[in-house]
């Protein structure tokens, strides 16, 4: 599994989404104060991580269903032969996820930051942390491909299949003086990079952004829970390839939050997420 930074415990939809953040910094405090031994820290720790997996496979089992589906399906059928599959799912072992990340944690927001490749589930969730003053994070972790150019030259089409479920709510408490504010943007965002030989790095090289949602909010305003839901299917990011080239193409779930509190005795609460299932890739390569 790969890093993450906070567990959700608990239904990650449930009808009033209740708080369920319980910060793993919070396991070291207990352990430093002596209420918990390490040995104990170590299995809470273990089973926080088991629950968000297992709540995030029981959110979306249709959509794994589906991708199953697929990699049985892609075995017989040459319309499928472009498709790449999470690694646990029958079919090609040459097409398959290969790559995930997680990225950096945000300044003053809690963040869950959680990528999967053998099953395709890819999840951001943030909360503000209760302290005056600004805060900001993105968290954006990510599951990819890599793909290498066969044709002299050619262009590459790439583009995800994906289910996602999100939320946000924000509270800006009134401030007297200098007025508070709060941001929240929940996106997918697909990049393509592109193998530089001479240094090995690997450089950005295109984009394409798609927002779900995106909301301010000002000193005394706040609002409940906003959910949705969707699928999005799309090849929207095209690149110029020539033999040999080697590229990774990657999906980012991308929720940013950001607040500027300006009355040290009124703090900002807010929190957003995005669920999601990838239950396949493109990467479609047509000669020129």
């Amino acid at each position: 599994m790969d890093t993450i930074d906070e567990v959700q415990v608990g239904p990650g939809r449930s009808g009033s989404l209740e708080r369920t953040f319980v910060p793993l910094a919070e396991l070291d405090r207990f352990v430093a104060l002596g209420e918990l031994t390490a040995e104990e820290a170590t299995d809470r720790r273990a089973a926080l991580l088991s629950e968000i997996e297992g709540q995030l496979n029981l959110d979306l089992k249709g959509s794994l269903r589906y991708s199953h589906s697929l990699g049985e399906r892609s075995s017989a059928s040459k319309l499928l032969q472009d498709l790449y599959l999470p690694a646990e799912v029958p079919g090609s072992p040459d097409r398959r996820y290969s790559l995930s990340q997680v990225g950096k944690p945000g300044d003053g927001v809690d963040q869950i930051r959680f990528a999967n490749k053998d099953t395709g589930l890819l999840s951001a969730r943030s909360e503000f942390v209760r302290q005056s003053g600004p805060a900001k994070g993105i968290a954006f972790p990510a599951i990819g491909i890599e793909v290498t150019s066969a044709h002299t030259y050619c262009t590459i089409e790439f583009g995800p299949a994906v289910d996602f479920w999100w939320g946000h709510r924000t509270d800006v408490p009134t401030a007297f003086g200098n007025p508070n504010s709060a941001f929240c943007r929940g996106a997918l965002r697909l990049v393509a990079q592109k193998l530089n030989p001479s240094n090995g790095n690997w450089d950005d090289f295109r984009d394409h952004t798609v927002d779900l949602f995106r909301r301010s909010t000002v000193t005394g305003e706040g609002y409940g829970w906003m959910t949705g839901q969707g699928h999005y299917t799309s090849k929207e990011l095209q690149v110029f390839a020539s033999a040999g080239e080697r590229w990774r193409f990657w999906l980012q779930v991308i929720v940013e939050m950001s607040k500027q509190d300006n009355d040290p005795q009124a703090s900002t609460s807010g929190e957003a997420y995005i669920n999601s299932h990838v239950p396949f890739m493109w990467a479609v390569e047509t000669p020129v």
